[in-house]
């Protein structure tokens, strides 16, 4: 199933554009922003062929409180950011019982939030761009071997 096609992607669409909601005048949350990056970004990542229509629906969501959502996208890029950083901590990496599926598909969900994040225009600053390139250096070297030891 498309990402797009998620119910939850789909309610929060319906949520975000509601009157209840322009009525309440409640600020966009991290929550909300992951809520929107995540399937985005699958989609991206999948070239699921519906995402640029997809998109343009946010985009037009997210004019209404640009600051406000750029507030939201930062937090929660920051969040799973940092949590790959600390992750790829070298003292964890060496443990015998370290989760590098784990680590594997926290990243793979971190890149689908960036990516959704740049084709919003939201995208991540370059500090913690900096940041997540640096912990895949260090992590690279892990899964390779991993991946040598499970051919070999």
């Amino acid at each position: 199933m498309s990402a797009l096609k998620d119910p939850e992607f789909q309610a929060l669409l319906k949520d975000l554009v509601s009157e209840e909601r322009r009525k309440k005048r409640r600020r966009p949350n991290r929550f909300e922003a992951r809520g929107l990056l995540l399937p985005l970004g699958t989609a991206l990542l999948d070239g699921d062929p519906e995402v640029e229509t997809a998109l343009a629906k946010v985009r037009v969501i997210l004019e209404s409180e640009r600051e406000a959502w750029h507030a939201a996208f930062d937090e929660e890029l920051t969040l799973a950011a940092t949590e790959h950083v600390r992750s790829c901590d070298p003292g964890f990496l060496k443990h015998p019982h370290y989760d590098f599926p784990y680590t594997v598909a926290a990243r793979h969900r971190l890149e689908a939030r960036l990516q959704a994040a740049e084709a919003l225009d939201l995208a991540a600053p370059e500090n913690l761009l900096d940041q997540i390139e640096r912990a895949d250096r260090i992590l690279a070297p892990y899964l390779d071997s991993r991946d040598t030891a499970e051919r070999g």
